[in-house]
């Protein structure tokens, strides 16, 4: 029984399958992937409550963005509150402490790597700065998560702010969602993931609802441990201290 015609017509058949999956994920740029994902979880004019959780401790945490500039309170159970204002642009980002008398003490770099509300995060995985870095920002690759094909967006920290020199970032193109991203430090070793577990609908559009932290060992590539971010709709209206 002959079945090269067969196995012909199905090479062919796979070939225009790969074609017009490649044409259709390579249909936007990167930059236009990172403003993509932007509107789609609306991290402008947000206002969201929630918690960080780590190990059965969770910590209350209250997220504003209104005109480029994010204002987050993290409610400590044991202490006094701190409260961050962050602004961030396509060149640069800069950080300040609010103190209890409504003045703003600007962050230095080590500060904005600290850990926050005794989990992994830092301020710079809480404000995803690097959805605003476009410049040079290039599609590194293809890759299947949950079933779904996204494009993977490689970014390069504009600042000497943060612990990422660079930043790969799955983004389903069709519909902007942001997946997973994954951190690199100056040593272009991975130090951290970030997992969109699920998104919620609020004020008819939609925004990151649960947020997995994985800490990576950079020499091994293992999973040392893990945190959560979580939202849920807010109750009342931060008052903004700019």
């Amino acid at each position: 029984m002959n079945t090269l015609p067969s196995l012909q017509k199905y090479t062919r058949v796979f070939s225009v399958l790969l074609l017009t999956l490649s044409s259709s994920l390579s249909a936007y740029t990167a930059s236009e992937l990172l403003d993509r994902v932007k509107l789609a979880i609306s991290l402008e004019n947000t206002e969201l409550e929630g918690q960080l959780r780590q190990k059965g401790v969770k910590t209350p945490l209250e997220f504003s963005s209104h005109k480029g500039v994010i204002e987050i309170n993290i409610n400590h159970p044991d202490r006094p509150k701190d409260s961050y204002q962050i602004a961030i642009t396509q060149a640069d980002q800069q950080a300040w402490k609010l103190t209890s008398g409504g003045k703003k003490q600007r962050l230095a770099s080590s500060q904005y790597t600290q850990k926050i509300g005794n989990t992994d995060f830092r301020l710079e995985d809480l404000t995803l700065p690097f959805l605003y870095w476009n410049k040079g920002a290039e599609i590194i690759r293809h890759v299947k998560i949950k079933g779904q094909h996204a494009q993977v967006v490689r970014v390069f920290n504009p600042t000497s702010l943060g612990s990422y020199a660079f930043l790969d970032i799955a983004i389903l193109p069709e519909s902007g969602s942001l997946m997973q991203v994954d951190g690199f430090n100056k040593q272009n070793k991975k130090i951290s993931r970030l997992k969109v577990l699920s998104v919620m609908k609020k004020n008819d559009r939609y925004t990151i609802e649960r947020l997995k932290r994985e800490v990576i060992n950079p020499d091994s590539g293992k999973v040392t441990n893990y945190s959560y971010l979580e939202f849920f709709p807010k109750k009342k209206r931060l008052r903004w201290k700019l």
